[in-house]
């Protein structure tokens, strides 16, 4: 079977913080693993750094898959994306959102 990089990328994290099967994902216990404080609140989520740490922040209000779907995304930008994305030019960043 062929997999896209994603997929493998994906694939390769579980491996790496010990996922086998999916009734071990678990969000908190992911960002535990790799080292990365989630917070719950009530505005748009969106992923920081702060002195070497990572946070992600999700949208409370969201139902649970949209929360998944949102931590997914701002990990995303945590493992692939360097710096701080503010200081990229915005249509760079508007890309990145797709």
């Amino acid at each position: 079977m062929v997999y896209s990089n994603l997929e493998d990328f994906v694939t390769e994290i579980h491996r790496k913080i010990g996922i086998l099967t999916p009734n071990e994902i678990d969000m908190q216990m992911i960002a535990d693993s790799l080292n990365i404080k989630p917070h719950f609140w009530d505005e748009s989520s969106q992923a920081t750094e702060s002195a070497g740490e990572h946070w992600i922040f999700i949208n409370e209000i969201l139902s649970l898959m949209e929360q998944w779907q949102d931590f997914g995304h701002e990990l995303c930008h945590v493992l692939q994306y360097a710096g701080n994305q503010h200081n990229l030019p915005l249509k760079f960043r508007l890309y990145q959102e797709v």
